[in-house]
């Protein structure tokens, strides 16, 4: 019974042993359970590719994230292999580094791989491949995949961005320089190293300021104070090359914030030698005498209206002589021009010999010559320079083999007696000579006119021009503008003109002067601005895609605020598209008006275009047409109505319309007479002409005519 007992308590004791060996692996397989679940989970919802490769490149097993990047389904994925995957130029490499794992060389590895997804792209990504073992035994491989798609893509955007600013940086045109904030170079293009003819690598780590020609540390200190406080500044200045040779620049320097984020400049700079050259040309060919040397009727002008003011400062006399050569024709016609022209050279030696160093003598035109003499006490001072010249200037001249005698007849007029401006006292002393001449030649006259009979005509002309204003007797003109390629009208000049009842038309050479003179031309100009406006609107109505040109005077530009509300006003009420207008200023404008830039700019900004009228008779000066907002370029009638019998004339428009097309501005002819200058015109690249040859300005009715009818001359 006790044996029993014992024996039952075994078993019961071995039954307990068997319940919690149960229970523990029950336990433990729950545990276990719960682990792989949770792996699981892990595995299927981790943010990157996860992936088991079976040690020949089978995928074994995928995650979500691995399917969603290459865009396959599990089941068709673990289909595959990693070469079906892998880019071929990136699979040879995975090849020999899971080799390398595999024996032990290295125990993982990271690198960016190019994944072909399905349907034909491919995914940029970045993987970690590791060894599972079994024990010491290799189980799988298992791989860590992070789409780097938006990262590659961001990257190679940047990339192409740099490549292309730096092929923009280097195909400039302009030499460019990228300075840190010393001043110093850290980058550049071809062009800098070539304008300057420094060697690329040279150029790095030179300072802004060894390229300046001339050392101005007070100017460079200026321009660096500017920089500074704007962090912008454009001048002009002169670098001189590793070869020593000078060049004239346009400097444009922007403070920018460097790749790396440093704080940096900018420096764009534009050789303008041959542009200045070709403005110290045109100065010089507008200024000066071809044939002689001398100063010409504009430059004469221009000192003696300096002359005039300082004359009338000081209380002091000057003196204008109006010269010609007796029976000069006759020199011409019988020994021909070359000799004409080397006597008037010789003329002009002899004619500087005579006057004192601070007088002026120009060539007019022809073997007439003006003398501006200074500080002239009174008219006998000036009677014995007239003597003297006379004297000298008729003595024999040996030319070639022929000795000539030619002798001068002198017109004299005195400041301020007979004039207050040069072009009184010119002209006076114009009217003097003819008086000379009649008196036998080879002598001088005083001009002896009183002035106050021009003052009375002055008067009576105010008088009649503001009855012309309420009478509604001023009318426009209409010159046409012609395409010299097509021959057809694209455009016109609207001229005033006065319709007086008993004077009939009156020249706008005799009543304009007189309304400058007073506040008649500010009303006049209004006139002409609206009544401009309102044609031109007229034709923009009838589909003519026409583009009208008016004029406007100094005097408007005195008041440019009113200038512009007139402008504005008028394009409001009718309506009118500013790019079908075109507003003409002469050079003098320029200089005379102050703060005219910010007028122009303003007018610009209204649409409409600006051209400056008589280009090549006034002071513009290549500075001044890059600072004005100017489109066009008229040039002056005076040049074109001899370009096709005087070379100096023809290579003065040449010059202009060269400029011009450098300057990327239009250009119009003024004064075409002939087809020959219409010819050379066009064969120059001048394309819009006009004058005379094409049309006189028109009343509006005979304009429009014209204008259906097409007919010009060829």
């Amino acid at each position: 019974m006790e044996r029993r007992v014992r024996r039952g308590g075994r078993v019961r004791n071995l039954m307990k042993k068997d319940l919690s060996g149960r229970l523990f692996r029950s336990l433990i397989g729950r545990e276990l359970e719960r682990e792989r679940n949770l792996f699981q989970q892990t595995f299927e919802l981790a943010a990157i590719g996860i992936g088991h490769v079976s040690h020949d490149g089978k995928w074994l097993r995928v995650n979500r994230a691995l399917c969603d990047t290459l865009h396959y389904p599990a089941e068709d994925l673990l289909g595959l292999g990693l070469r079906e995957v892998t880019h071929p130029e990136d699979f040879a490499e995975d090849q020999a580094l899971m080799k390398s794992i595999l024996d032990g060389e290295i125990s993982s590895y990271s690198a960016e791989r190019r994944y072909l997804c399905r349907g034909g792209s491919h995914a940029w990504v970045h993987i970690t491949v590791a060894l599972v073992r079994s024990g010491a035994e290799p189980d799988h491989f298992i791989w860590l995949i992070e789409n780097i798609q938006a990262k590659k893509q961001a990257e190679q955007a940047t990339i192409a961005v740099r490549e292309q600013y730096r092929s923009l940086f280097e195909q400039m045109p302009e030499g460019l320089l990228l300075l840190d904030e010393e001043l110093r170079v850290i980058d550049h293009n071809r062009e800098a190293a070539r304008h300057l003819e420094i060697p690329r690598e040279e150029l790095l780590g030179m300072h802004l300021l060894d390229f300046e020609a001339v050392e101005d540390d007070e100017e460079a200190e200026m321009k660096r104070g500017i920089l500074e406080e704007s962090g912008r500044i454009d001048f002009e200045s002169r670098y001189r090359t590793r070869s020593g040779r000078i060049i004239d620049v346009d400097v444009s320097i922007r403070m920018v914030h460097l790749l790396e984020g440093r704080p940096g400049y900018q420096t764009l700079f534009r050789d303008i030698t041959e542009e200045r050259q070709a403005a110290q040309q045109i100065e010089h060919l507008a200024y000066h005498d071809q044939l002689t040397g001398l100063p010409n009727r504009r430059l004469l002008q221009d000192r003696t209206a300096q002359a005039i003011r300082d004359a009338a400062r000081r209380e002091t006399n000057i003196a204008v002589f109006y010269l010609d050569l007796d029976h000069f024709k006759d020199v011409n016609d019988t020994l021909g021009h070359q000799a004409g022209d080397l006597l008037l050279q010789t003329v002009a030696g002899r004619l500087l010999r005579s006057v004192r160093a601070g007088d002026t003598l120009a060539r007019i035109g022809g073997d007439e010559f003006v003398v501006m003499l200074k500080d002239i006490s009174n008219s006998e001072v000036a009677a014995d320079i007239a003597r003297k010249i006379i004297q000298e200037v008729g003595a024999p001249y040996l030319i070639g083999d022929d000795e000539l005698r030619v002798t001068p007849s002198i017109g004299i007029s005195i400041f301020p007696q007979d004039g207050r401006d040069a072009e009184d006292l010119i002209k006076h002393a114009d009217a003097a000579l003819y008086q000379a001449k009649r008196s036998g030649r080879a002598t001088y006259h005083f001009y002896t006119r009183e002035l106050h009979e021009r003052t009375v005509e002055r008067l009576k002309m105010e008088r009649l021009l503001h009855r012309a204003l309420e009478k509604r007797e001023f009318e426009l003109y209409y010159q046409p503008q012609v395409d010299l390629q097509s021959r057809k009208i694209v455009g016109c000049e609207a001229l005033i003109r006065w319709n007086h009842p008993a004077m009939g038309q009156v020249s706008p050479a005799r009543f304009i002067p007189v309304a400058e003179h007073s506040s008649l031309i500010l009303e006049i100009g209004e006139w002409v601005i609206r009544e401009s406006f309102r044609q031109a609107k007229i034709w923009q109505d009838r589909g003519l895609d026409l583009k009208l040109s008016f004029n406007v005077s100094a005097r408007q530009f005195m008041r440019p605020g009113e200038l512009l509300d007139i402008l504005r006003d008028a394009i409001g009420n009718t309506g009118v598209k500013p790019s079908n207008l075109e507003m003409e200023l002469t050079e003098s404008l320029l200089l005379d008006q102050q703060g005219i830039g910010d007028a122009l700019n303003e007018i610009r900004s209204l649409g409409m275009q600006i051209a400056l009228d008589d280009f090549g008779t006034g002071y513009s000066s290549l500075s001044y047409l890059r600072r004005f907002p100017i489109s066009t370029l008229k040039i002056d009638r005076s040049f074109v109505s001899e370009s096709d019998r005087d070379e100096d004339d023809a290579t003065m428009v040449k010059t202009i319309i060269g400029m011009a097309k450098n300057l990327r501005m239009g250009v119009v002819a003024e004064g075409v007479e002939t087809g020959s200058q219409a010819i050379l015109l066009s064969a120059y690249g001048c394309r819009i002409a006009q004058g005379y040859h094409f049309s006189l300005p028109l009343p509006l009715q005979e304009f429009e005519t014209l204008l259906e009818l097409q007919q010009l001359p060829t």
